[in-house]
């Protein structure tokens, strides 16, 4: 039995993950008071499963840039960034 509402799952992409053909950045930080880090651990473990091409990256603090974060070219959120555009 489904308990998620209908609408829930019409706007979460965790249940059409398998129609997501690029690969995916999740960024996270683990202190967001309004969406939980279960969510994009959800959406990771979505991807997992359908053998998506997926990075995660969860934040302990507060205060990350993401601008910084994808400029640094040692970092495997701009390797995913970089193979995204080569598609």
């Amino acid at each position: 039995m489904n308990t998620v509402p209908r609408s829930s799952t019409a706007r979460s992409e965790v249940y059409w993950a398998d129609q997501i053909n690029v690969p995916v950045l999740i960024l996270h930080r683990r202190t967001d008071k309004l969406v939980p880090v279960t969510q994009a651990l959800r959406m990771a473990e979505a991807l997992q499963e359908k053998s998506k091409v997926y990075a995660l990256h969860i934040y302990d603090r507060d205060g990350y840039c993401v601008a910084a974060e994808l400029q640094r070219p040692q970092s495997q959120n701009h390797r995913l960034v970089q193979q995204a555009r080569e598609q």
